[in-house]
């Protein structure tokens, strides 16, 4: 649930119950003991407040879990499908009628009501059985839904499988949301010649070792220098850069000790946390337990009693911008080979946005066969071709998926997995592991990384998830074995991917390469490793080329290891370096080629500044001078300021601290210094970080760990609303079953 402006704005006018009242509306079920589930089966909550659902069957069991995930979780449900449909104002106001109006000009709920008819009958069933329970939870518990209703003076509506479609399409977005990117690459692709372009945007990194293909190559110098520029003149223009791809990290590793996976997906920070963990039994031999979305059944990551699974983001590039020609309610369609246009009606959807304390506002979805019409590029019309909208049969396989028995059956669930295109690590009891691709595929003649025209830039066809690529490392094929991927390049293709850098990955190998008496605790502290070879090298490199820069800082730099926890003076001044560096660079190319400071929307800046620095005076094709630039770096690291875990504090809160007075209190969890960074094993920012940290032991299940950001309840006055906050920042883990032997472990 993240706060942006509108919503801020929006909840600052919420208006507030007294403190007694508001206590006395909110009823509350009970988080001690059992909930009241008076059904098929049994809930029951561990000492963290993690359910344990038993019943005689999956649909059952669904339910159960639609009905304490709600118990839980009502308001951020509620909240997500009402971002998603376009729905905010209802509850804030005129503030957030522009942010609804962008959902209903692209017809979200449309997509959503369409996309739940179309799924498969067993899916559907699934999607409608735990809807079912969202609503027991509702109509039984009247008051018990969150304080959030009491102070909005609302309720909850009843929850549809069209709205656990619409929670499924806001999480794809989150991970393939690249057109706002595309907007930004088109000022810097117009200003710059190809060379130019292929060097600042890299689909290679030096470090990559993609499991498919060959990497192209180092990345090349541009023969074309910019204008030799005295460093006071190049200082001083900073523009901010793309920030985070949301990713995640994940590896498997078979040695002669153990058997284990290891995932900890990077999300945006949020109170109450994304994930809802659960363990979901019908038998010893038919259970799974692990994460789950609230308002989507079934467990996304997690294990069952064959084997586990783990994501990261593949950074597949499915939305695009196609600049349409568009005469009042027509557009032009396409052309034929004899230059004959073809015109279509655009399909015209009216949507009445309903506005608390104000009146009602109409928007209107005008619709292609290649996505809705958006504004982009100052004013034109694009349609956004996004894959959520276009694919004929979207899948929800969660439940199939939780209840594979190996490899095949495993893929054989998740080719109805079409978005969002992920990494998946599985490994079996045995120790088979594997790799695949889940999603869509697009085939393209073009790339999409700018706005194109709408002919030239719509895709020819989609590629079905079975043909996706997919390698199997046998048990047999002797010890050890590992695969690892951290969102970097996998295999090679240009057209139709944002890779992340591979700082994460190349760390990963160095942990796991040759290793064979590894232990789950070895995996549990892999995940907050903080050495950085990226910021290792900046120093060395500086510390080369500055002349009568201060020695003992510079001797310093060149026996730091670059671990950020060890020593975290050196790595707050690897980062003002880099910061400086960077701006520098691309301040240059602004300068003399673009002519105003644009936004860098690249996700590897890294990649360029490591083969500048990697050519002898490297440099001088950004038209500056390598001893000047180093000598002002070392000044820059004597201003860094205060250590970095400081500045980068968990900062993430419920949307109404600081927004909703007296009241707001209630929601505010601690924030607590992290020295983790955005390209470090150990990913933490103060609003984007590992989202939970699982290791899952294939050899002993029953030993089997995971940890989590914040706690399992949405309810502010729980006990298990940040009780795991605590362990979290301390790295500690929680044994994923407080009782092995109900699961025949």
């Amino acid at each position: 649930m993240r706060a942006s402006r509108w919503l801020a704005t929006g909840i600052a006018g919420v208006a507030v119950v007294g403190g007694i009242a508001a206590w006395a509306a909110w009823g509350v079920v009970s988080r001690q003991g059992d909930v009241d589930w008076e059904a098929d089966g049994s809930v029951e909550l561990d000492e963290w407040g993690v359910p344990t659902l038993t019943a005689s069957d999956w649909p059952a069991l669904v339910e159960a879990q639609g009905y304490v995930t709600a118990s839980e979780r009502m308001w951020q449900m509620d909240l997500t499908r009402r971002l998603a449909e376009g729905r905010l104002a209802e509850w804030f106001g005129q503030v957030a009628v522009d942010r609804d109006r962008s959902r209903r000009v692209e017809d979200w709920s449309g997509v959503a009501e369409r996309a739940a008819l179309e799924l498969p009958t067993e899916e559907h069933h699934y999607c409608t059985r735990y809807a079912a329970g969202v609503n027991r939870f509702i109509d039984e518990n009247p008051g018990a839904w969150g304080l959030e209703y009491v102070l909005l003076g609302t309720a909850p509506e009843p929850w549809t499988c069209a709205d656990s479609m619409l929670v499924l399409f806001v999480m794809a977005e989150r991970l393939s949301s690249t057109a706002w990117r595309d907007e930004q690459k088109a000022a810097w692709v117009d200003a710059l010649d190809e060379e130019w372009v292929r060097f600042l945007f890299p689909q290679d990194h030096p470090w990559n070792e993609p499991l498919f293909g060959e990497s192209p190559g180092e990345l090349a110098l541009p023969t074309t220098t910019l204008p030799s520029t005295p460093l006071a003149e190049a200082l001083g223009r900073s523009v901010a850069g793309a920030g985070p791809m949301e990713g995640s990290n994940s590896w498997a590793w078979r040695g002669r000790s153990a058997r284990l996976l290891a995932n900890d997906p990077h999300l945006g920070n949020t109170v109450p946390q994304i994930w809802y963990a659960v363990r979901m039994r019908v038998s010893e031999d038919d259970w799974v337990v692990g994460m789950s979305i609230a308002g989507l059944p079934g467990v996304v990551l997690g294990m069952n009693p064959h084997l586990a699974w783990a994501y990261t983001n593949t950074g597949e590039d499915v939305d695009d911008l196609l600049v349409e020609r568009v005469e009042g309610n027509r557009y032009l369609h396409a052309v034929s080979a004899s230059g004959q246009e073809e015109w279509r009606d655009l399909r015209l959807v009216e949507h009445t946005i309903e506005v608390k304390d104000g009146g009602p506002v109409r928007a209107v979805a005008r619709i292609t066969a290649r996505g809705p019409l958006v504004e982009c590029l100052d004013g034109q019309l694009c349609s956004h071709q996004w894959l959520p909208w276009l694919h004929p049969s979207p899948g929800l396989p969660t439940v199939q998926i939780d209840r594979s028995r190996d490899w095949a059956g495993f893929n054989e669930a998740v080719d109805r997995m079409t978005m969002p295109a992920q990494n998946i690590l599985v490994m079996e009891r045995d120790g088979d592991f594997g790799y695949r691709v889940s999603g869509t595929g697009v085939v393209r003649s073009v790339d999409g990384d700018i706005p194109r025209p709408a002919l030239e830039g719509a895709w020819e066809a989609l590629e079905a998830p079975s043909s996706r690529w997919r390698l199997f490392v046998p048990a047999d094929e002797g010890s050890p074995a590992w695969l690892a991927t951290a969102n970097a390049r996998i295999w090679v293709d240009d057209v139709s991917h944002r890779w992340a850098s591979d700082r994460r990955t190349a760390r990963i190998h160095e942990l796991l390469e040759g290793q064979d008496q590894l232990t789950r605790e070895d995996m549990e502290a892999f995940q907050l490793d903080t050495r950085s070879r990226y910021h290792e090298v900046l120093l060395a490199w500086v510390a080369e080329h500055a002349p009568g820069g201060d020695a003992e800082v510079l001797e310093r730099w060149r026996g730091w290891t670059g671990h950020a926890d060890r020593d975290p003076l050196t790595f707050t001044e690897a980062l003002a370096v880099e910061r400086s560096l960077v701006d520098l660079m691309l301040g240059q190319v602004r300068r003399h080629r673009l002519g105003y400071d644009a936004p860098y929307p690249g996700p590897m800046a890294d990649a360029f500044v490591l083969r500048t620095l990697g050519t002898d005076d490297g440099l001088s094709t950004f038209g500056l001078d390598e001893a000047e630039v180093a000598t002002h770096l070392v000044e820059v690291a004597r201003e860094a300021g205060a250590a970095y875990a400081e500045g980068n504090a968990w900062t993430a809160q419920h949307p109404f601290v600081g927004r909703v007075p007296v009241v707001d209190r209630l929601f505010r969890v601690e924030e607590y210094p992290q020295p983790g960074y955005d390209d470090l094993v150990r990913v933490e920012t103060p609003a984007h970080g590992a989202s939970f940290r699982a290791v899952w032991d294939l050899s002993d299940p029953s030993a089997s760990t995971w940890s989590f950001p914040v706690g399992q309840s949405g309810h502010a006055h729980s006990a298990h609303y940040a009780d795991q906050q605590d362990p979290w920042r301390r790295g500690e883990r929680i044994p994923v079953f407080p009782d092995p032997s109900a699961f025949g472990l």
